[in-house]
């Protein structure tokens, strides 16, 4: 059984395929397993797949018959996966030749369920970042791993004891269900500074473009999904209330925030409504208005409060992105009150 197993799905990378399997199969934990699914990638990424198997037998290789997208491709990795634990990496992303060596490590020290590393993010000028999300899991806990989550190790036997998979009505997003799939079963997790994860941005990545209306439909399903899980815990006691409380208003904001995500005017109002459809659910289990007071943010509050989808929209539109329009709402609402 090996230590690890690594699951990569593979389309269209070609460019950047090597450097990612070089930082893999030079990591200083050998007892690992390579498995790279081919999502019927129209370029030479098979060609480069074959090619390294040939010269390393932990490079498995796996070429799906027809273009199924992310979720599909990492579940037929799992249906192979032997490893302890399970690592996801992103193909045109690298790591550290310890990753691996150092996240196992810590996770068998403590019988840790999920270790998690810091990313640093490369973008398209050569200028770095290091994210600060670990700081915030270890300030508020394991529900607010909401990102990044490749730059962790998962038990396995929690994967397939609990049958948990990439959701595949979520092309976009799947992963950040799994994630939360996970997190509902994790007993316990640890943090690590010492190896690093690296995501390189570039021209046409998902992220750094406008997406269409079915990528926001299978963005909203994903946010459905993990609104279901959380819901779960929360019965079930594994979550305490203010913590579900503020992941459910994060959804709510993903969900409309999804507006300034594409061009397709139907698309921005299905996720407005949607967002506004949530935020009435939030309504119904708690007092919206006193955890918004609370939040010292009651101008959002009113804003989901006091308009319809088309006024959202009108609202929305008058700013270029989500940083100005919260702004924007907060001196509208401050105006507001100096005038009462």
């Amino acid at each position: 059984m090996p230590q690890v197993s690594v699951i990569i799905p593979v389309y269209n990378v070609e460019k950047y395929l090597p450097r990612c399997l070089d930082a893999l199969l030079n990591q200083t934990l050998k007892d690992i397993e390579v498995i790279c699914i081919n999502d019927c990638s129209p370029d030479g990424s098979l060609n480069i797949l074959q090619e390294y198997a040939k010269k390393d037998e932990r490079l498995k290789v796996i070429d799906l018959p027809q273009n199924q997208g992310a979720a599909v491709a990492r579940n037929a990795g799992l249906d192979i996966a032997k490893g302890q634990y399970l690592g996801f990496v992103d193909p045109d992303d690298s790591i550290d030749l310890d990753y691996y060596e150092k996240l196992y490590q810590k996770a068998k020290e403590g019988d840790y369920d999920i270790v998690k590393c810091e990313r640093e993010t490369i973008d398209l000028n050569g200028q770095r970042s290091l994210s600060d999300q670990n700081k915030l899991i270890a300030q508020k806990g394991l529900w607010f791993f909401s990102f990044e989550w490749t730059t962790a190790i998962y038990k396995a036997s929690i994967v397939f004891d609990n049958h948990i998979r990439f959701p595949v009505d979520c092309r976009k997003a799947q992963d950040v269900v799994f994630l939360s799939s996970f997190i509902l079963y994790a007993k316990s997790y640890a943090l690590i500074d010492t190896v690093r994860y690296y995501y390189f941005k570039r021209d046409s990545s998902l992220n750094a473009k406008k997406i269409p209306f079915e990528s926001v439909k299978s963005a909203l399903r994903a946010i459905e999904h993990i609104n279901q899980n959380l819901g779960w815990a929360y019965t079930q006691k594994n979550i305490e209330e203010d913590v579900y409380q503020e992941r459910f208003v994060e959804n709510i904001f993903n969900a409309s925030m999804l507006f300034y995500q594409t061009d397709d005017v139907e698309a921005k109002k299905y996720s407005l409504q949607a967002a506004l459809d949530m935020f009435k659910n939030f309504q119904k289990l708690f007092e919206a208005d006193k955890y918004f007071e609370k939040k010292k943010n009651y101008f959002i509050y009113e804003f989901y409060e006091n308009n319809s989808v088309d006024q959202m929209y009108e609202t929305m539109s008058k700013y270029p992105n989500r940083e100005l329009f919260f702004r924007g709402l907060m001196l509208q609402s401050l105006r507001k009150n100096v005038k009462k």
